[in-house]
């Protein structure tokens, strides 16, 4: 008696396809089915059979034994179509090394021969759908019927050579009923009327192009009904001739003020009204000794100075100066204002001021105002040093910049802070302005920074009083290597109250790596400038 080794097919093996044939368990187009024993790799040739548990819905696939799906492919290379595998039905197929080509018959298999059960369903003619469907084809939709007549019924016939008959446009009388004219009808002249195809003569028009002659056509123009000729020159007659004619062209030339004008011209019209000069002067208004002075030689032969009703024009002084000038000699002026010159050194006035504000100069250039008075008159400036100052952040250290003390705060690092603080002084009135002095050895870009500041009295919490801030903004580097950078942070303290005493606490806090902080370099924090009244 024969022994069986494991591992080695049996006749019932064999016979019960146990070794190529399996259930798909899967619910969709990727087919699986496990083949005991396991198959451990495809091999080109290889024969396998399964019962699908799903119908497929277009491409499909095989996956035996987990080694990887594989494409079904029907009729040798064509994806499978929808319905091609139907629910339970049993699919054979064969590895042809790159998928499984499927050699049983698909659920949509296309017709092979007239001797098809679904060929001999269908009487007529019939149609494919190009997906293996065959149905009767539907006449005047599929194709075209047969007339009941026949091609063409005898009275198509009798039209048509009546048709041809009548269609013969060299025969005259064709022509000339269908109320055409025949080329030879058609007069040269006529051909070659170069007019748009839209044209329309008018009543006017007609009228225009039946006149026999030249002067029945003046006539219908109204022009020239004598028959003179009009294209002579027109000339010019009389006196005076700054105007003359040429041809079509009319020249003006000027106006001789002694040959050409004759007259008294009017005032109205920019004259005189007058053949004389002192008659010109007196309509004018300008009459000597009435309404203006004549010539004084004094006037003229002036080399130093000259007296005046009491005043000394001096001839040879810069601008020809005026002095012993009386205040009661001035013209008009406003109450309160003074008298000043400008950056030009012209004259100018200073606006009145309010009572108690003093005159305050503002340096050469500007014009001097009243201002309030403030301790002595004018701002005050103190310079706040970051010595006091308390830092945080990634990349802030504390150290100096050439001979100053700085706080810097290093390029691509965000939240880079420096706080420092300060007392309101003993004779503060208000707040003009603050500045935020920093320095960089860049020469481009903008830091971007916020400003906030906050006032707190005796006695108040320290995240109380008054606060204000400016939020993120550029700001811009001066230009110049290491050179001393100024930024007005004003608009950061317009929240904030001061009293005389209050404790104030300032802080700037850089975001180095934000898109908006084009600076890349480091910057120095070197201290406030604070300006008070």
């Amino acid at each position: 008696m024969a022994r069986v080794r494991t591992g080695d097919a049996t006749k019932t093996g064999v016979q019960n396809s146990t070794y190529t044939y399996a259930v798909d368990a899967e619910a969709s187009d990727a087919y699986a089915i496990a083949i005991d024993p396991a198959v451990t790799a495809y091999k080109e040739g290889q024969h396998f059979s399964f019962k699908a548990n799903t119908a497929n819905t277009g491409a499909s696939s095989l996956n035996v034994n987990g080694l990887g799906a594989k494409t079904l492919k029907k009729n040798t290379d064509q994806d499978t179509e929808t319905g091609d595998i139907e629910s339970g039905s049993i699919v054979e197929v064969r590895y042809d090394g790159t998928s499984f080509q499927i050699v049983s018959t698909t659920a949509t298999a296309p017709i092979t021969a007239e001797s098809d059960p679904v060929v001999g369903a269908v009487t007529g003619i019939v149609k494919a759908d190009g997906g293996g469907n065959i149905s009767a084809a539907v006449a005047d939709t599929d194709y075209q019927s047969v007339p009941v007549e026949g091609a063409f019924v005898d009275g198509d016939k009798t039209k048509l050579d009546g048709i041809e008959a009548l269609a013969d446009v060299t025969d005259t009388a064709n022509v000339t009923s269908a109320g055409a004219l025949m080329d030879s009808e058609v007069d040269a002249d006529i051909k070659t009327l170069a007019l748009p195809a839209s044209t329309t003569i008018s009543a006017f028009g007609k009228t225009l192009v039946d006149d026999a002659a030249a002067s029945n056509a003046r006539t219908t123009l109204d022009v020239d009904q004598a028959g003179t000729d009009n294209s002579t020159d027109v000339t010019l007659a009389g006196t005076p001739n700054y105007i003359t004619i040429a041809g079509q062209v009319i020249t003006r030339a000027l106006i001789n003020l002694t040959s050409h004008i004759t007259g008294i011209l009017p005032i109205a019209n920019g004259g005189t009204n007058s053949s004389t000069e002192n008659g010109a002067r007196t309509n004018l208004g300008v009459a000597i000794g009435s309404d203006v002075q004549a010539f004084d030689a004094n006037n003229a032969t002036a080399s130093s100075t000259t007296t005046f009703t009491n005043k000394t024009f001096d001839a040879n002084g810069t601008g020809n100066s005026l002095s012993n000038v009386d205040v009661a000699d001035l013209s008009n002026g406003t109450d309160g204002e003074l008298i000043t010159w400008d950056a030009a050194g012209a004259p100018a006035t200073v606006a009145v001021g309010t009572a108690t504000h003093v005159l305050t100069s503002n340096g050469v250039g500007t014009a001097p105002t009243f201002q309030e008075a403030g301790g002595g008159g004018g701002n005050k400036k103190i310079f706040l040093s970051p010595g006091a100052s308390a830092f945080n952040g990634t990349g802030v250290t504390l150290g100096t910049f050439n001979e100053f003390p700085s706080i810097a705060m290093t390029d691509g690092n965000d939240n880079q802070a420096v706080n420092t603080s300060f007392t309101v002084p003993s004779d503060f009135t208000s707040m003009t302005s603050m500045t935020a002095v920093w320095a960089t050895s860049a020469t481009s870009g903008n830091l971007y920074a916020s400003f906030s500041c906050r006032a707190v009295g005796s006695g108040e919490s320290m995240s109380g009083g008054s606060a204000d801030t400016t939020g993120d903004t550029a700001w811009a580097t001066g230009g110049t290597v290491n050179g001393s950078d100024h930024t007005d942070v004003s608009a950061a303290i317009d929240g904030v109250t001061f009293t005389v005493g209050d404790t104030v606490g300032c802080r700037i806090e850089r975001e180095g790596a934000q898109v908006e902080d084009t600076l890349g370099a480091t910057a120095h924090f070197l201290g406030f400038i604070l300006v008070y009244a």
